[in-house]
Formats: structure tokens, C-alpha cells, sequence
């Protein structure tokens, strides 16, 4: 932290969520060092039981992945569509493309393939999903193909294909410039990227191309809106449907014409060069991040962030939440404080309830938290947590007072439709107050006693 104290410098962060680095995040804020943060994948659509998955539904990382873009001076992202989605959190977020570093391949020749036509493809378990695509169309092409083809697998091979005398498997290679040699080496006449079309993937980067492209091989890609933006169907790569004959159908194709293949490769790894070059996207990631971190003293869109709000301070039915404007309703009298500082924001009194107005950011299936902190005593009672749509009940969960500790999370899991309006009531039926952590800037809080409503929710 030291290093940087100087306005002159500047920090990149890069997928930076560790709940340990909170303070961290707080602190570049509160001295005014400005820093960038670049994302690449919608985390907060990560919904299924992976460890991945599980990791960033928790709400401590949650929190901190909220933190650190909301409190950045510049989001990076790599797609129009991830951009709307993350300017719920900053209004301050650049497209910039991902790029290719050609330098990792530079004065390599790819190795004699002996007579082989190879076919590659690069994996890693949570691909799974991805790479089940392709598995009729590699058993159905293995058993079809000359003796000559082999389908080789970097990183990870789907357990149907495990053992087939014409499947190879290569182990992962954590150091990437090694990976890319490794790959380029290899001397593909054509790679597969399949992808399932969902709400994640929607939002990835098309980085399968910049990698084969970048080495001259000719991709065989699904056809999603990831690589339509940057592939032209027979000029510099293959976009397919998502259904093994059709895939089976171009991999056959790709290996009946070498020459036809050989130049696709050629065209994509010109295309990759002039617009994903280490240098072309050097000077779009370099004029993004200074314009915005050499104005106006690195002056946050999120706002200061000072000392917290301590749980001694929050007192039943008094509402502590801070906007990027400053303090909305009562202030606390010992400190201010940005989204992410006070550690209870406001609380509730025992017969009391509170409603938040929230707007459903994405289609299907997500993901919230609401963490309650219980000042670390034992409760007895219920504690109600319903969501209303069109005040038709659609989500409720009933809490026993003993089962509920300091600092739980309670998930909740929706189908929802973008842009439906929704309120979710929390009922306080305990002995004892308990208070909530306002986590996310979207929607309002209101006290169902009273009717004053606050900016900001209590659901992230």
C-alpha cells in the first residue's frame, strides 16, 4: 500500500474478491488511491453447486466483489452486455478487448505431426458442460476417420472419451506462455470450442478464438453471441449449432481440406493480430484507466469510505445507510461511512418489519443473500422472510430464533423475469432486535411502521 501513496500511480485489480482484501479496498478508497478493476465473467450468475459456484455465492465474497468495483475509479469489462450489468454498481465502465499475446509463440514453428491429423481441444473440469457437446461427435468422427486422426485433449477429458484408443490427454499447464507454446506446437488442423448458450456464458469474452486464432489454427465454434461478434463462418473459423451432427458434419469438412483449413487459421491469426494485439489493446486499457484515475484526485463514483459504524450505535428502528451523495435519513453521530463500511446498518425491533423495493436484474434463476447479525445472542422466536411480486407471495422462509447465528447468511434462490418488480418483507417475530447488512446499491428500504423508505436494500 505504501507504494502506491502517490497520485501519479495507480492499482489494477483484477477478479479481486478475497473477503481478507475488504480492508484492503476500504483503505485505497479512504487515502484516494485511485485503482481500476477489470472483470471478465458475471460472477453474480454463478448458480450451480460447483466449488466455483459456491464460492462466489457467499456472501462475504459477494460483499467484497461489490466493494471493489463499486469503490473502483474504472470497470474494465470485455462486452457491451456485461457493461449495462455492471453499471448497477458504477457508472463509470469501458469496453475494452481482451488480447492476444503473440510474443509467447514468437519465432516457433509447430512440430512435425508425422502423418497425423490432429484435432484439438482445451478443457478443465468446470467445462464439463461445454465439452459434453462434442462427445457424440468425437466418437462418432473417431469411428468414421482413417487411422491417421486423433482428437487430443488439453487440461481435462469428459469421462466418455477417457481411454479411446483415438483420444490423447495432455495435463494442465499453469504457466500460460508455456500452455500457448504447447498448443501451437502441436500443429492442429482444427480445434473445437463448444459453449452452451446460457446466462453465464453470455457474458464471457471470447477468448477460445483469440487462442486458436492467435496460433493460425482454424476454430470450430458453437454458435453463440460470444463468437458471432468475431467469427465470420468459412473466412476465419466455423460456427455451428449446438448438436453433434453438426458438429461431426464440420469436423469432417475440416479435415477432408487441409489447405482450406490451413487458410482459415491464417485468417484468424490476422484478424487476432490487429485487433487483439498486446499492443493495440495496450493503448485502449491504458487511455481507459488514466482518463478516469487522472480526474478530479481519483474522486470515487461510490464515495469516501471512513470508519465503521459500530453495533453499539444502531438502535431499534433507526436506519443507518449511506448513498453516494452522503447519509440518508439518520446519520450515525460518530463516524460516516460508504456502503461497504458500517458492519450493521440498521436493525430491527421485536414486532417490527421491513421492506425492499428491488427490480430483478437478469431473467431465471438468481442468487441473493441477507445477512443478519444478531448483536452474538441467542434468540428465541421467528424470523420471516417473504418476496412479493404484485403483492402475491411468491418465496417464503421461516426461521426458528435458536437456529439463527451472528453473521448467517440466508440465501435466496428466484426465477425471475428482467426488470419484474419485487418486494421482499423481513418480519421481525423474535424477542430481540436483530440487524441486517445493507449489501447492494439497488432498490430502497422501507419501515413498514412508519413508511419511510431509504435508498439502497438489504439484499445482495
Amino acid at each position: 500500500m505504501e507504494e502506491v501513496e502517490s497520485q501519479n500511480d495507480a492499482l489494477f485489480l483484477i477478479r479481486y474478491c478475497d473477503p481478507k482484501g475488504l480492508s484492503d479496498i476500504k483503505l485505497l478508497i479512504e487515502r484516494g488511491i485511485p485503482y481500476a478493476y477489470l472483470i471478465d465473467d458475471n460472477f453474480w450468475l454463478l448458480l450451480d453447486d460447483s466449488p466455483l459456484s459456491k464460492f462466489y455465492k457467499d456472501w462475504s465474497v459477494r460483499r467484497t466483489l461489490e466493494a471493489a468495483i463499486s469503490g473502483a475509479n474504472v470497470v474494465l469489462c470485455h462486452s457491451r452486455k456485461f457493461r449495462d450489468f455492471l453499471r448497477r454498481y458504477n457508472a463509470n465502465v469501458v469496453v475494452v478487448p481482451a488480447f492476444f499475446d503473440a510474443s509467447c509463440i514468437q519465432n516457433m514453428v509447430p512440430l512435425d505431426c508425422h502423418g497425423e491429423r490432429r484435432i484439438g481441444v482445451v478443457g478443465n473440469p468446470s467445462k464439463a458442460g461445454d465439452l459434453d457437446i462434442i462427445v457424440p461427435a468425437v466418437l462418432s468422427v473417431a469411428e468414421r476417420a482413417g487411422e491417421d486422426v486423433f482428437f487430443e485433449f488439453f487440461g481435462y477429458v469428459p469421462p466418455k472419451l477417457s481411454g479411446h484408443p483415438k483420444v490423447r490427454s495432455f495435463a494442465p499447464i499453469a504457466d500460460y506462455p508455456t500452455f500457448l507454446r504447447a498448443q501451437f506446437q502441436r500443429n492442429w488442423i482444427t480445434a473445437l470450442a463448444p459453449l452452451r448458450e446460457n446466462r453465464f456464458s453470455s457474458y464471457k469474452s471470447n477468448n477460445k478464438y483469440r487462442e486458436f486464432g492467435g496460433c493460425a489454427i482454424a476454430g470450430i465454434y458453437s454458435d453463440v453471441d460470444v463468437y458471432r461478434e468475431s467469427v465470420s463462418h468459412g473466412h476465419n473459423g466455423w460456427l455451428v449449432a449446438n448438436e453433434p451432427a453438426a458438429w461431426a458434419r464440420q469436423i469432417e469438412i475440416a479435415l477432408s481440406d487441409p489447405d482450406e483449413s490451413k487458410r482459415i487459421g491464417m485468417n484468424a491469426q490476422k484478424n487476432v493480430l490487429q485487433h487483439y494485439s498486446l499492443v493495440h489493446v495496450r493503448k485502449l486499457w491504458i487511455s481507459a484507466v488514466w482518463s478516469a484515475v487522472s480526474k478530479a484526485g481519483a474522486k470515487r463514483w461510490a464515495g469516501s469510505f471512513r470508519r465503521s459504524v459500530p453495533r453499539s450505535n444502531v438502535q431499534s428502528g433507526d436506519l443507518f445507510i449511506s448513498t453516494n451523495s452522503g447519509w440518508v435519513g439518520n446519520s450515525p453521530s460518530t463516524a460516516r461511512a460508504g456502503f461497504y463500511e458500517g458492519e450493521v446498518l440498521f436493525s430491527i425491533a421485536p414486532g417490527e418489519s421491513v421492506q425492499a423495493g428491488i427490480e430483478a436484474p437478469v431473467s431465471g434463476e438468481f442468487h441473493w443473500n441477507m445477512v443478519v447479525a444478531t448483536f452474538m445472542k441467542t434468540l428465541s422466536g421467528m424470523l420471516t422472510i417473504e418476496v412479493l411480486a404484485e403483492g402475491r407471495a411468491i418465496h417464503a422462509i421461516r426461521l426458528n430464533g435458536p437456529e439463527i447465528v451472528d453473521n448467517q447468511a440466508i440465501p435466496i434462490d428466484l426465477n425471475l423475469e428482467e426488470g419484474q418488480q419485487l418486494t421482499i418483507n423481513v418480519r421481525n417475530e423474535l424477542e430481540e432486535a436483530i440487524g441486517l447488512y445493507l449489501l447492494s446499491p439497488n432498490g430502497m428500504t422501507t419501515y413498514a411502521s412508519t413508511g419511510r423508505f431509504y435508498a439502497g436494500r438489504f439484499v445482495a
